[in-house]
């Protein structure tokens, strides 16, 4: 079938688990030579957030890769690849700085 087992459900709920734990301790050390004190909640739940949105797509990319089966490995990777590179693009164009300087604009000979 093209649905996750109950194992994999388990695994994605502790790599989700143990990523916000990293991060949490990791800000906390890195918060405590500092004169603020620590973290705002709204910065944790932003993190909280990202991580639960990054495990969601891994699902859906994981599910619409076994719906395609048939195809060639190299196929479904170009076809994420493209697709990667598509959104890319149209975020770009929201972003002020990009459409005020210049897709290259901060580019140079090391980029």
């Amino acid at each position: 079938g093209s649905g996750q087992t109950s194992l994999q459900w388990h695994v994605l709920l502790l790599m989700f688990v143990a990523t916000s734990c990293f991060v949490i301790v990791d800000e906390g050390s890195s918060a405590s030579g500092s004169a603020s004190g620590g973290v705002p909640l709204v910065a944790m739940m932003c993190v909280l957030l990202k991580v639960a949105v990054s495990c969601y797509c891994a699902v859906l990319s994981e599910k619409y890769l076994k719906v395609f089966s048939d195809m060639p490995l190299p196929a479904k990777i170009s076809g994420l690849a493209t697709t990667w590179a598509m959104m890319s693009f149209v975020f770009c164009r929201f972003e002020p700085e990009v459409r005020k300087n210049g897709f290259f604009a901060n580019w140079d000979s090391m980029t």
